[in-house]
């Protein structure tokens, strides 16, 4: 599934949201920590930001992200009031990501636009030809207020389910895609682990410490084809303990992106 691999170079455009920041923000220093040559990951980000959104702020180029970005020194930048095209054009991208909004994630019916942005994408690509991957978002965490839950009854397993099915047969079936980024797999088996339903800061986004780290090394790990048991950068603040458990965690679900596997550590 994933057979375009980049071991000595990860350039990723994601065309996200905070979710999509949540999976970039420690990939940096894991690949650099990893080898990998050169590192570039961007991310056209508006808060919750859903494909059908995306797609009207790509045929408008109207100046509506936030753009994140890795500096020279690896440090995380913010470049307001950026166009779909600028973003586009920022880095010679090797490769994109798309993503559903977290609330739609397991709506099937919201995917329709999906295409449209595949193609709206690639045709400002600066290289052609480039591999797209879908990434996968998260159910939320049991206790969350977010009003988005009640589109799956409040119910994480229902939300995990949900999300499974767009992906299999509205991401993947489309043939847009070479590959999965499965973070919402990753988070899902983490929290089979000793650390729990614990790793959101809010109750959907990622907590700053096990749950970014977890999505990171699958990030990582889905791009460069690096098994994430042998990406030994760990934040100063995640112990062995819980840095086990994450790298075991994100291997099984680049293994089986659709199956939730026992994580132990």
């Amino acid at each position: 599934m994933n057979d375009r691999k980049h071991p000595d170079a990860l350039c990723l455009l994601m065309v996200g949201n905070s979710f999509a920041d949540d999976a970039m923000t420690d990939a940096y220093a894991i690949a650099r920590v990893a080898g990998v040559r050169e590192v570039q990951i961007g991310n056209l980000y508006i808060g919750g930001c859903s494909i059908e959104h995306h797609l009207s702020c790509a045929q408008s180029d109207e100046p509506a992200y936030d753009f994140c970005y890795f500096d020279e020194k690896g440090e995380k930048q913010k470049r307001p009031a950026t166009r779909f095209s600028e973003g586009v054009a920022f880095a010679d991208w090797t490769a994109y990501s798309l993503q559903q909004a977290s609330h739609f994630s397991g709506m099937r019916e919201t995917y329709a636009p999906l295409r449209a942005l595949h193609d709206a994408t690639e045709a400002l690509a600066p290289l052609p030809g480039q591999p797209f991957y879908f990434h996968m978002t998260w159910a939320y965490q049991q206790n969350s207020t977010h009003g988005g839950f009640a589109n799956y009854g409040g119910s994480q397993a229902a939300m995990y389910r949900a999300i499974v099915d767009c992906t299999r047969h509205e991401a993947m079936a489309s043939g847009l895609f070479c590959g999965i980024i499965p973070c919402g797999t990753a988070v899902q088996n983490l929290r089979t682990s000793f650390l729990g339903d614990t790793i959101c800061r809010d109750g959907y986004h990622l907590d700053l410490r096990y749950g970014r780290y977890v999505a990171g090394l699958t990030l990582v790990g889905t791009m460069t084809g690096i098994d994430p048991l042998c990406l030994g950068y760990r934040p100063p603040d995640v112990g062995e303990r819980e840095a086990l458990a994450c790298r075991r965690a994100a291997a099984a679900a680049i293994r089986a992106p659709f199956t939730v596997t026992q994580t132990e550590a």
